[in-house]
């Protein structure tokens, strides 16, 4: 396998192939997933399987890895989906081997043939994705998810081409914080695609950045924001429209605070273009410092604990 150098130029390549990689993958036909099947998945792949569990309207549950090790009883007579692009994600692999005696199909989703994982479980489900190593992920991840929702969910459409225009448009509309915490809220499935826009800027800026739930903000987070702080509300999935409220209560205290309303015909159009609105938005601002590189490629240090965790 070739080496893919893990610059900026090559994820803005991934993103903008994404639309046609998802809309080809889309027609591909894939198994449904037996009902109370488990989406297990850490980092960007937890997030994956957090949003395919809500977009199922929780037919299916999202479990990271570890918490299936720390009780394998719970995959007890289901089948339990495993997500991990690299295929050797450790507590991925531990966790197909802890559920071996109590679940009823363990099937791996995952983009390489030779990864540990495809040692060890019933079935795989490769992704259409050539793996390479030490890049963010972006068209990864959103085939990943597709993955996911067309055991999950289907049947469902996606105009990717539309929704991807539509965010290409809506990105600049993100607001970040240069020395303090940015902040990504939503509910329902948009709290873990905060998530996964918060590990972006994680990734490529090195900066500080978390998820919450727009009902939990006000019980207590409200209080650690400060002035320089920056607010993203993702107003999908909203049936009582607080993440509006929210942002125009933050505008007038004085915080920087934006809302994005919804875009798309359905929930799953409404969930990508919130991936690819956050995907977009972040390249941007890591273009504009001036970097060429992801931060994580080259945070040495701080990729070695990274590494000896995930690995």
């Amino acid at each position: 396998m070739h080496s893919v150098q893990p610059t900026l130029s090559v994820v803005a390549d991934q993103v903008a192939r994404q639309p046609q990689a998802l809309r080809s993958y889309l027609n591909e036909a894939q198994p449904e997933a037996p009902p109370g099947s488990l989406f297990v998945g850490a980092g960007d792949s937890y997030a994956a399987s957090s949003i395919a569990s809500y977009l199922s309207s929780m037919r299916h549950w999202a479990l990271d890895p570890y918490e299936l090790i720390s009780d394998a009883g719970v995959a007890t007579g289901r089948t339990v989906y495993f997500v991990t692009v690299s295929g050797n994600t450790a507590s991925s692999v531990s966790a197909v081997n802890a559920t071996k005696e109590v679940s009823k199909r363990r099937v791996a989703i995952t983009a390489n043939a030779k990864g540990k994982i495809a040692d060890v479980v019933d079935e795989a489900i490769f992704i259409p994705y050539g793996y390479a190593p030490r890049l963010p992920g972006t068209l990864s991840f959103s085939l990943s998810l597709l993955a996911l929702l067309k055991s999950g969910c289907s049947p469902f459409e996606c105009n990717f081409l539309s929704v991807d225009s539509r965010a290409r448009r809506d990105a600049k509309k993100l607001l970040f914080s240069d020395k303090g915490t940015t902040y990504f809220m939503g509910n329902s499935a948009a709290f873990p695609i905060g998530q996964y826009s918060a590990l972006k800027l994680n990734e490529c800026l090195g900066a500080r950045a978390q998820a919450e739930r727009l009902e939990e903000f006000g019980h207590a987070p409200v209080f650690s924001l400060r002035k320089g702080d920056a607010v993203n509300v993702f107003c999908a999935f909203d049936p009582l429209r607080k993440g509006q409220k929210l942002a125009v209560s933050l505008r007038k205290k004085g915080f920087d605070a934006t809302a994005i309303l919804p875009y798309g015909s359905n929930r799953v159009e409404q969930a990508f273009y919130l991936i690819f609105l956050a995907q977009l938005a972040v390249l941007r601002k890591t273009k504009t410092i001036g970097r060429s590189r992801p931060y994580f490629v080259d945070a040495k240090g701080k990729l070695a604990i990274s590494n000896s965790i995930i690995y």
